[in-house]
């Protein structure tokens, strides 16, 4: 590409805050900095501790003051004098175009209103495959009417969305009634970066030789990790493996509880939140990788586990399915089903021959179809054509 664009990213979290979205943003931003363009991106200061103005790997990350709701959804606080003090300054700024992420947070609201403000060209990109699922119904239908309002008027009020995946791409097109098709573009993800991590040998010696059982993920309702607790009641499971859980989140304290009520204090370790190193160290020194999930876009967990070379055992929901073929290179199950999971870790764990078969299966399609050069590349070309018109 020979023109530098300038960029503007308005994403609900970033890190430090953990989380599939959050990686795929910090990546596209370091990747699009070093493919020649300026991108600034505009989140919520959630943890705390993050500074609210900084630079890093090149990328100027400015965060505002927000509340957070449910565990999960950042409200900016537009309340306050700071908030339209930093707001001020992010107008002075040149951008060329706006970017937003998933449709069901504030955030994107906030891109879209910023982008008709300042009469500049609003790229969507679509993360979710389903409606949100929340721990009630009365939380899960506030939901759904936010997102047949301000989910809706996102999607088909901006000038482009992309979907990554075909999975996310088929339900924005139910969702809009057909009124959006959007661009599949697959994330990238740094190969030779996970590729250069070292496992955590001491984790795994801790371990004496048991099947090292590992999820990835942020700890909510919709990530299902209670159904992995269940399964591992089997006493053919109990007895051959450890669990590590990684990761945080508002469910932690109930899966925690849920672990002693089960006697199962000497098996699970709940890690909690890993910076990337120590969580793909985590991911290599592990066996067979879980991820029980309700709802997906498209899993970085799972596609940082195929570049591991684990065993995967997964529900078949959203994005999944593009990343583990059921059978060949892990084992798909129905969500919500705990037999299944159970049946699979059954199979996976009598057998290290099958493991290594699909770990390595996983890791020569996965190796290939996540490219941030061919990524950038596309992002360009949608970048041109929504700037010219």
């Amino acid at each position: 590409m020979g023109r530098k664009i300038n960029i503007l990213v308005c994403s609900p979290y970033y890190p430090p805050h953990v989380g599939g979205l959050e990686n795929h943003a910090e990546e596209f931003a370091i990747q699009a900095t070093q493919h020649g363009h300026s991108v600034t991106i505009w989140t919520a200061n959630i943890p705390m501790q993050a500074s609210c103005d900084e630079v890093q790997h090149g990328v100027r990350v400015i965060r505002y003051d927000a509340a957070e709701l449910l565990g999960g959804f950042p409200i900016p606080a537009i309340w306050t004098m700071s908030f339209w003090r930093q707001y001020k300054e992010i107008k002075k700024m040149h951008h060329d175009l706006v970017i937003s992420r998933t449709r069901f947070f504030l955030s994107s609201v906030l891109a879209r209103a910023f982008a008709i403000r300042n009469h500049l060209p609003h790229i969507h990109i679509e993360h979710g495959s389903d409606y949100v699922h929340l721990h009630s119904s009365v939380a899960t239908a506030c939901a759904y009417l936010y997102d047949k309002t301000f989910g809706v008027y996102v999607l088909k009020h901006s000038d482009a969305v992309v979907a990554n995946s075909q999975a996310t791409k088929i339900f924005v097109q139910e969702f809009t009634n057909g009124a959006v098709v959007p661009t599949v573009i697959y994330r990238g993800v740094d190969k030779e970066h996970i590729l250069s991590q070292a496992p955590n040998i001491l984790a795994k010696d801790a371990a004496q030789g048991k099947v090292i059982l590992c999820y990835l993920g942020r700890l909510i309702d919709g990530k299902g990790v209670h159904h992995l607790l269940d399964a591992l009641q089997s006493k053919q499971i109990r007895e051959n493996i450890v669990c590590w859980i990684i990761g945080d989140g508002p469910q932690r304290k109930a899966l925690e509880d849920l672990a002693t009520k089960y006697n199962f204090t000497d098996r699970i370790t709940f890690f909690g939140n890993k910076d990337r190193n120590e969580a793909i160290g985590l991911l290599k020194a592990s066996d067979i990788v879980i991820n029980p999930s309700y709802t997906e876009g498209l899993p970085t967990s799972l596609i940082e586990a195929a570049l591991c070379r684990k065993a995967i055992i997964a529900t078949r929901v959203g994005g999944t399915s593009e990343i583990i073929k059921d059978g060949t290179s892990g084992i798909l199950t129905p969500s919500h089903d705990t037999d299944a999971l159970r049946l699979s870790l059954e199979k996976l764990i009598a057998s290290k021959e099958l493991r290594e078969s699909y770990g390595d299966a996983a890791y020569i399609k996965c190796s290939t179809m996540f490219s941030w050069d061919t990524a950038i590349g596309l992002y360009e070309s949608l970048f041109e054509t929504v700037i010219a018109k």
